[in-house]
This record gives structure tokens, sequence and C-alpha cells, in this order.
């Protein structure tokens, strides 16, 4: 995989969000109307959740970040911003590393990756 994909999905910042169409949850909850009604009140906010994560993950460098480290950071809960997470991975904008820290997966920025 050429390191420069997940760049140049960044720089792209405009085609974030990258999964807000529709709401990612429809199979877990089949469609429950209290869930869909949740998911509409939040998806005004996805765009600037997952620039603000990819911005934290890019600052870390080649130190990367957990979800913990960035929650933490924004000063936000783990559950509003480890979707965001799983988001930027699926996209291949943010990678995994083999490292744990805090028992959370450090990921790091395509940019970083080596």
């Amino acid at each position: 995989m050429p390191r420069t994909k997940g760049i140049a999905r960044h720089e792209q910042s405009e085609t974030l969000p990258l999964f807000a169409p529709s709401d990612p949850t429809r199979s877990k909850h089949g469609g429950n109307p209290q869930s869909e009604a949740a998911f509409e009140r939040v998806k005004v906010t996805l765009n600037a959740r997952q620039k603000a994560v990819c911005s934290e993950v890019f600052l870390a460098r080649e130190h990367g970040a957990t979800a913990k480290e960035v929650a933490a950071k924004l000063k936000m809960p783990l559950h509003a911003i480890s979707g965001r997470f799983t988001e930027l991975k699926k996209a291949e904008v943010i990678f995994e590393t083999e490292h744990v820290r805090e028992g959370s997966r450090v990921c790091v920025h395509g940019k970083w990756r080596g």
C-alpha cells in the first residue's frame, strides 16, 4: 500500500465526514427510530470531530496517539471519538501500529507511517 494514500485523503479534508450519510450502527439496532434520531442529532458534528481526531493523530507524529489520549486532549469522552478513529482507519487516513499504551492501540497518521 503506498504511503501517500492516507496523505492524499487527509489533504482533501473537505471529503470528511467519511461515513456520515447513513447511520453506521443501523445493522446493530435494526433501524430503531430512537437510534436513527440520535444519529441525525450527531451527524452535524462528525465532520468537525473527524478533523479534530485526524489533526491530533497527525500532530503526534511518529509517536502516534491512542483514542484515550486524543479524547483527553480534546476534553471529550472516549465514546464521542472512538468511532472517528474507526472511520479514519477504515479510510486509511490513520493506521494502527503494533504498540499499545494504557491498553489502547497506538495509531499514526499516514504521513508518519514507517
